[in-house]
């Protein structure tokens, strides 16, 4: 990897180059489900390109025309390297998500609360194929879905907040 981010630099940087994460999760790297192998691009200008301002799950703000090269290699992610700790950080994300939610008028949680779990779990663990990565994939699935629930959730509650004490 770092001999592809010194050729492309030698050629001159232009665009945004992506790199190949490979999330670590509990006991071992995750190659399916929502968490699988993917590219990120995290090589870029910052004088031309930006992030956006999410409260969670930022996300590049590219200018139109803009080229994004993958580059050989990867990067080891190590995103939970436990259990307690993925339930700790699943808090925040879902904290943070129901008040970006609830920043945008968002109102929609029951039915979200309801069909997103099972959704996000059958879309992980099957049509991803989070099963071929045994009990992690699994347990990633099922926290997918547990997240989906708590976000909104939480959203539910800032609402009902809001509306007693205006």
């Amino acid at each position: 990897m770092i001999q592809a981010i010194l050729n492309e630099k030698q050629k001159g940087l232009n665009g945004t180059y992506a790199l190949l994460f490979k999330h670590f999760y509990y006991t071992g790297f995750i190659k399916y489900g929502d968490e699988g192998y993917g590219y990120k691009a995290r090589l870029f200008d910052k004088r031309i390109i930006q992030w956006d301002q999410k409260e969670v799950h930022e996300s590049l703000i590219l200018p139109v025309g803009t080229t994004t090269v993958k580059l050989k290699g990867y990067i080891e992610h190590y995103s939970y390297k436990s259990i307690t700790y993925h339930i700790a950080k699943a808090n925040i994300y879902t904290t943070q998500s129901a008040i970006e939610l609830h920043k945008k008028g968002k109102k929609n949680y029951l039915l979200k609360m309801i069909f997103s779990p099972p959704v996000n779990f059958f879309v992980s663990y099957f049509l991803k194929r989070g099963f071929l990565d045994g009990v992690n994939g699994l347990i990633v699935a099922v926290f997918n879905a547990h997240a989906s629930f708590i976000k909104n959730a939480k959203l539910w509650e800032l609402i009902k907040k809001q509306k007693n004490n205006p």
